[in-house]
């Protein structure tokens, strides 16, 4: 989808006292005068409801919302009928994230000037915001009305808006016509993408978003949607080299970042490159119990195990209340093959808490896994196996929770140890390291 909120900052400017006229879209560094000059004015005359309103425009410019609020709302009280002042007043308060205010001024604004479709614009912004999809469309249906030069935009939201409604098929319709009236535009190529995509027709996904890519490649996002078909099709070198691409553009995209940290784990079994991603995660963000527990586990698949205590008990340290982060310490305490590291009353004992946390029934199957694999541990097998058979039939039951086919052998193989009266050890993938 075109996630990013496309913001047009085109207000009506009328005569300021004095005779100067402003143009729409003004650049506040360069046109406007200085606030003195506003100051000036209102100082002669407090009732000037055209300086208030321009001087909220300028602070508008500043991104000094708060300030061009009370502006525009002086302007509003000396006069009621000022539709400029709130569109001005309703952009600010969307700039807050106050989308309730900013509806409101902004409905007020089209009932004084139907015809502007500028205003509907506006409309269609906040409405995408609020998720209100049927907002979204009617008001797009008005700027392609009154402004058939924005019809390629206008068609591209009605597309997204379809799309959130699951309208797959009028949302496809919706991308052709926004394709035709702008063929060098990515987003409504991405946007067709992700209806296919939920079709789950990944051929005709990959050649939009391969085309959202030629035209503009450097939009992350583009290279995010097929990092995630490639992962489908089980293509792993371009499923690295989109992410590659996707955090080159935005290098400091957490999420990006984690993806691929996550793939190099699970999918392309180099724990050292994911251990390098959670590293950057946890510089940029190091109160975030996740990365430290997602690079305990890739320390743990390399061998590493003292850094992989070492992040599990700062992960939990952080986030005491996460559940999962004691089910994965627990299968560490439980499955270690270095038994300096093992210990299974220790592991019982969180596998316990993290199932203590989860107060659903377990709907996840680490929870009843790890709890297995520590029983197995102090030797109470008849626990084991019904905990393991528990966590079997919840990953078979949910379609394999996009496990893949090995890691649910695993948990058979676990259960066959089990039943052996034998516990369950992680194999060693690399030299333990100190």
């Amino acid at each position: 989808m075109n996630g990013s909120i496309r913001w047009s900052v085109a207000i009506c400017l009328f005569l300021l006292a004095g005779g100067r006229v402003l143009a729409q879209d003004v650049d506040i560094d360069r046109s406007f005068p200085s606030f003195s000059h506003y100051d000036g004015i209102l100082a002669k005359d407090t009732n000037n409801a055209t300086a208030y309103r321009e001087r909220g425009t300028a602070y508008y410019h500043q991104n000094n919302f708060d300030k061009a609020i009370a502006d525009f709302s002086q302007a509003i009280a000396l006069n009621a009928k000022d539709a400029a002042a709130y569109t001005g007043r309703g952009v600010s308060h969307f700039k807050k994230g106050d989308l309730d205010d900013a509806l409101a001024d902004l409905n007020r604004a089209v009932r004084l000037t139907p015809n502007s479709a500028a205003v509907y614009h506006h409309l269609v912004d906040v409405c995408d915001a609020k998720h209100n999809w049927d907002g979204v469309i009617a008001n797009a249906t008005q700027v392609i009305r009154l402004n058939p030069s924005e019809s390629a935009w206008a068609c591209d939201m009605r597309g997204d808006a379809c799309y959130f409604k699951s309208d797959l098929e009028r949302a496809m319709k919706e991308y052709d016509a926004s394709i035709r009236l702008n063929p060098t535009w990515d987003a409504p190529h991405y946007g067709r993408g992700w209806a296919l995509y939920a079709k789950d027709d990944l051929n005709g996904a990959l050649a939009d978003f391969d085309e959202a890519v030629r035209l503009n490649p450097k939009n992350e996002k583009n290279y995010n949607m097929r990092a995630s078909i490639y992962r489908k099709k089980h293509d792993w070198d371009a499923l690295i080299t989109n992410w590659n691409e996707a955090i080159a553009n935005n290098p400091t995209n957490t999420f990006y970042l984690n993806a691929r940290g996550f793939d190099y784990q699970i999918f392309i079994k180099d724990s050292e490159k994911a251990v390098a991603d959670f590293t950057k995660l946890i510089q940029l963000n190091p109160t975030n119990s996740d990365y430290y527990a997602s690079r305990a586990n890739s320390y743990f698949l390399n061998g590493q195990y003292k850094e992989a205590r070492n992040d599990f008990d700062q992960a939990i340290q952080l986030n005491p209340e996460e559940w999962y982060l004691y089910s994965t310490f627990a299968y560490f305490l439980a499955t270690c093959p270095d038994a300096s590291f093992r210990n299974g009353q220790e592991a019982l004992k969180m596998a316990r808490k993290g199932c203590d946390l989860n107060q659903q029934p377990p709907d996840w199957p680490d929870c009843r896994d790890a709890l297995a694999a520590a029983y197995a541990e102090i030797g109470d097998f008849d626990d084991a196996i019904l905990y393991q058979k528990q966590s079997r039939d919840k990953v078979l039951n949910a379609q394999g929770w996009g496990l893949l086919e090995e890691d649910k052998k695993k948990m058979k193989d676990r259960l066959a140890l089990f039943e052996q009266h034998k516990p369950y050890r992680e194999p060693v993938k690399s030299k333990p390291k100190p």
